[in-house]
C-alpha cells in the first residue's frame, strides 16, 4: 500500500501533454532498420580501424580505480540508448506483468510474479546484443533526465514515469502503472562497475510490484552481472549468483543465474524455486521450481509431481511496442530529445561531433551544480521523493538471505511524489483531488510509521479525520485505500488521544489553574463545567477528560467519536466473527522448520517468543495486532500471573492466562514481564502457531532427529546431572560433556 497509486488522470495529462493518443511508435535511432548492416559488422569482432582503440580501452580497463561507468568507451562500442529508457524492459510484454492480479491463489501469484520477471530479463539484459551484434556501453544520463511512454494493448494501458534523481551516485527511478487492472511498479536502482578478470557490476536498488486486487507487494532484488566477450570485442552480459522475490502474501522466490564456463556450462541459464518465507533450505517445502535459459526457453514445474505446469519461449513471445512522444514535442530533459545530436553522432561513427555534442550536455550540468552549491540549493526532481524508511521494503528485504536497502549506496530511498508530479513539466496537473489526497495520505502514513510519537492537538486530529472523510465520499478511490485511509484515520486518533490522555489528567476542581488570557485565548465567560472522567460523549468546547487512576476502566479511542468504545478489559467484540483471510491464515500455520525450534536443559521444546511476534507482524502488520490485559496481576509467593486477550484487525481472537515464577520479590517487575510472553505464546496456539510444539507424536520425532539427552559436569563443583540438547549445538561453560557409549536417548516431556 505504500507504492503510490497511479491513476487515469496522470494517463489524462500525458494524453493532454504529448498528444499521446496520435503517437505513432517511435523507436531510438538505434533500432531502426539502417543499424543492422552496422550491427552485422561490429558485432562479430572489433573493425580494423577500431582495433588500437578498442586494445587501450582493455588497457585501461585493468588499470582503473573506481567506477568503470564512468569511462569513455571506443566508438564502436557506444550506445545511442540512455540508461533511463531502460527501465521500459520491466514491461515491454504487459500481459505477463498484469497476469498475477487475475490469479486468486496465493502461490500461484507468486509463480506468475516469478514468470513475468524471467520473462524481462530477455529484454533488460540480452536484447540489445541481439539487435545490434553486442553489449553497447549506454549513455550515462544526467541529473533530471526522463523518459515517459505507454504501451497499449488488449490489457489496456500500461504507462512508465523513469527520471534520473542522482548522478553521484547514478540512480534511475521509475514507476510503471496499469490502471485497469490495479497493477504497479515501482523502483530505483544503480550500478556499481568494477574489473576482475572481466567487467563486474553490482546492481543495487529494489522494485516493488503491487496488486491492488490482492493488496499485495513483491519486493524484487536484482541479479549481478558480468561482460563476456571482452577479448573478441562481442561484449555480451551474462548473470550471476541470486535475486530474491519476496511476496507479502508469505512466499518467496529464489532465482540462481550461472553461464557457459571454459570448460562446460551453457550461457543464460536459469533455476528457480517458489517456496514459504524461510524455507529455502527445506527441499520438501518448494512449490514450483523453474529452470532453462533466460534467453530462450524455460519451463515451470509444480516441485510436488513435476508436473510442466508452463513453458516460456522468449524468442517467439510478441513484445508490446513502446509508444513516446514525437521528439519535436519532447520536453528538453527527455531523454530522445536531449541526446539527439550525440547519437546522430554515434550513429554515423562520427566521434568528434560525438564527443563535442556530450561535452556541451557535460558542461551544461556541471555550471548548474556549481550555481546550486552557490545557492545552497538542491536539484528538484521532478516526479520522485526521497524517503528515509519505507516500511514495506524495510519489512520483506528481511526474507532476503544478508539483504539490505543499501540506502547509502544510492543517495536514499526513492519514492514517485504526486505532489511534486503535480507542478511537474511535462505535467501531470490534471490529477484529480480524489488520488492526490490519498497518496497524501499514503505519503502522511509512511511518516507515521518512521515517526515514534506524533504529538497532535484534538482539533487537528479531528480536521484531518473530517478530511479523509471528504476525500473519500468525494474521489473515486479503490476499497483498498478506503481502507488505508480508515486505518490512517485509526492511526491519527489513537496518537492524538493517547497524547491527550497524559497530558491532560484530571486533577481535584480546587487545583485547576485556569488558562492565562491573552489576545488569542480570552478568558471564559462562565467556569467550566466539570466532566465525568468516564464520559466519552463528543464536545463541541473542550475534549473529555480521561482517567488515568481507573488503570484498565479506561477505554482506549476507536475509529469515531460517536461510536461506542471497545473496553477489551471485558468486551468480547468480533471473537469468531469470520476467520481470517486464506494468506493471513496460510503464515499463521505455517509448518515450523525444526531450525526454529531450541530445546531446554530439561527437555522442554520451544519456539522463542520473538518468533511468535514476527509470524504475527507476517499476518497482520506492525500495529495491526496487540495484547490487552483482561483483570488484574496476580502475585502469590512464587507466581506472577495475569489474563490477557490477543486483538488482531481490531478484535478478540483469543485469552489466555500468563504465569511466570520468581524467586525473590525483586524479580516481580521481570516476572510480570514474563507472564505477558507466556500469555501471547498461548494465545498464538489457538491461531495455530507453532501448535506442533503440543503435538506428542511430533515431539517425539523432533526429539529422535534433533535433540539428544547426555550427562553433563559442572567443571567447577564436578555436578553431574542429565542435559538436554540439539545435536548440532555445543556445550557452554561450565559444562563439559561425559561420554556415555551406547547409552540410548531418551523421550522427552513437552509441558
Amino acid at each position: 500500500g505504500l507504492l503510490l497509486n497511479t491513476r487515469d488522470t496522470l494517463h489524462a495529462h500525458i494524453t493532454k501533454t504529448h498528444n499521446i493518443d496520435n503517437f505513432t511508435y517511435n523507436p531510438p535511432i538505434n533500432r531502426s532498420s539502417n543499424t543492422a548492416s552496422m550491427a552485422e559488422q561490429e558485432g562479430s569482432a572489433v573493425p580494423a580501424q577500431s582495433k588500437g582503440s578498442w586494445t587501450s580501452f582493455l588497457k585501461s580497463i585493468a588499470s582503473f580505480n573506481g567506477d568503470l561507468s564512468s569511462m569513455t568507451a571506443p566508438a564502436f562500442i557506444l550506445s545511442t540508448t540512455s540508461l533511463t529508457e531502460f527501465s521500459a524492459y520491466w514491461a515491454e510484454m504487459p500481459r505477463l506483468m498484469i497476469a498475477p492480479a487475475q490469479e486468486p491463489d496465493p502461490a500461484k501469484r507468486a509463480a506468475l510474479v516469478l514468470k513475468w520477471f524471467l520473462s524481462t530479463l530477455k529484454q533488460q539484459y540480452a536484447s540489445r546484443n541481439e539487435k545490434l551484434g553486442s553489449e553497447k556501453k549506454p549513455l550515462n544520463p544526467f541529473l533530471g533526465e526522463l523518459f515517459l511512454g505507454k504501451w497499449e494493448d488488449e490489457c489496456g494501458t500500461t504507462q512508465l514515469v523513469s527520471e534520473q534523481v542522482s548522478h553521484h551516485p547514478p540512480v534511475t527511478a521509475y514507476s510503471i502503472w496499469n490502471q485497469q487492472h490495479g497493477v504497479r511498479l515501482q523502483g530505483y536502482n544503480a550500478q556499481k562497475a568494477s574489473f576482475s578478470r572481466t567487467i563486474n557490476v553490482r546492481q543495487v536498488g529494489h522494485a516493488v510490484l503491487h496488486l491492488d486486487k490482492w493488496n499485495e507487494d513483491y519486493l524484487i532484488t536484482l541479479p549481478s552481472l558480468h561482460i563476456e566477450g571482452l577479448i573478441t570485442g562481442s561484449p555480451y552480459v551474462e548473470l550471476n549468483k541470486c535475486s530474491y522475490i519476496v511476496g507479502s502474501n508469505g512466499y518467496t522466490s529464489r532465482i540462481d543465474y550461472s553461464g557457459r564456463g571454459w570448460v562446460s556450462g551453457t550461457k543464460n541459464t536459469l533455476s528457480a524455486i517458489v517456496y514459504p518465507h524461510g524455507k529455502e533450505k527445506d527441499k520438501t517445502a518448494v512449490l514450483y521450481t523453474a529452470d532453462g535459459s533466460w534467453t530462450d526457453t524455460f519451463t515451470i514445474k509444480d516441485a510436488k509431481t513435476k508436473q510442466v505446469i508452463d513453458t516460456y519461449y522468449a524468442k517467439k513471445e510478441p513484445k508490446t511496442p513502446l509508444k513516446v512522444a514525437p521528439i519535436e514535442e519532447q520536453d528538453p530533459l527527455e531523454s530522445r530529445r536531449a541526446w539527439q545530436k550525440v547519437a546522430e553522432a554515434i550513429q554515423k561513427g562520427d566521434m568528434n561531433t560525438t564527443a563535442h555534442e556530450k561535452s556541451i550536455i557535460e558542461e551544461k550540468q556541471r555550471a548548474m551544480r556549481k550555481q546550486e552549491a552557490a545557492d545552497k540549493k538542491e536539484w528538484e526532481r521532478r516526479y520522485f521523493g526521497r524517503a528515509e524508511h519505507l516500511p514495506i521494503f524495510e519489512r520483506l528485504i528481511k526474507e532476503v538471505p544478508y539483504g539490505s536497502l543499501e540506502a547509502d549506496q544510492t543517495n536514499g530511498i526513492w519514492i514517485f511524489d504526486p505532489t511534486k508530479a503535480k507542478g511537474a513539466k511535462p505535467q501531470f496537473c490534471t490529477l484529480t483531488p480524489g488520488p492526490i489526497n490519498c497518496w497524501k495520505w499514503l505519503l502522511i502514513d509512511t511518516h507515521l510509521l518512521n515517526t515514534q510519537v506524533q504529538v497532535m492537538s484534538p482539533a487537528t486530529s479531528r480536521r484531518l479525520v473530517a478530511s479523509l472523510s471528504a476525500s473519500l465520499t468525494s474521489s473515486s478511490c479503490r476499497s483498498t485505500e478506503r481502507r488505508l485511509c480508515q486505518r490512517l484515520q485509526h492511526q491519527h486518533r489513537t496518537i492524538a488521544s493517547t497524547t491527550q490522555r497524559y497530558q491532560q489528567a484530571p486533577t481535584p476542581t480546587s487545583q485547576r489553574i485556569p488558562p492565562r488570557a491573552s489576545p488569542t485565548n480570552p478568558p471564559p465567560s462562565q467556569p467550566a463545567t466539570t466532566q465525568n472522567p468516564h464520559d466519552l460523549s463528543p464536545s463541541s468546547d473542550t475534549p473529555p477528560l480521561r482517567s488515568l487512576t481507573d488503570s484498565l476502566s479506561d477505554p482506549p479511542p476507536t475509529l469515531s467519536e460517536h461510536e461506542k468504545q471497545v473496553d477489551w478489559t471485558r468486551s468480547y467484540h468480533g471473537l469468531s466473527a469470520s476467520p481470517f483471510t486464506t494468506e493471513q491464515a496460510a503464515i499463521l500455520q505455517q509448518e515450523l522448520s525444526y531450525d526454529d525450534i531450541e530445546i531446554k536443559p530439561d527437555g522442554i521444546i520451544y519456539l522463542p517468543e520473538i518468533k511468535y511476534r514476527r509470524i504475527l507482524n507476517k499476518a497482520f502488520g506492525p500495529g495491526g495486532w496487540g495484547l490487552a490485559p483482561r483483570g488484574e496481576t496476580i502475585v502469590t509467593g512464587k507466581v506472577v500471573t495475569r489474563e490477557y486477550g490477543l486483538v488482531c484487525g481490531g478484535r478478540l481472537v483469543s485469552i489466555a492466562r500468563g504465569e511466570q515464577q520468581y524467586f525473590d520479590p525483586e524479580g516481580i517487575p521481570t516476572a510480570t514481564e514474563g507472564c505477558k510472553s507466556n500469555a501471547l505464546m498461548r494465545c498464538c496456539k489457538d491461531l495455530g502457531i507453532a501448535s506442533e510444539l503440543w503435538d506428542p507424536r511430533y515431539i517425539r520425532k523432533f526429539m529422535k532427529e534433533v535433540g539428544k539427552e547426555c550427562i553433563v559436569e559442572h567443571v567447577v563443583t564436578k555436578k553431574r546431572r542429565k542435559h538436554w540438547m540439539r545435536k548440532d549445538d555445543e556445550l557452554k561453560y561450565p559444562y563439559k560433556e561425559i561420554p556415555q557409549p551406547g547409552a540410548a536417548p531418551a523421550v522427552a516431556a513437552r509441558k
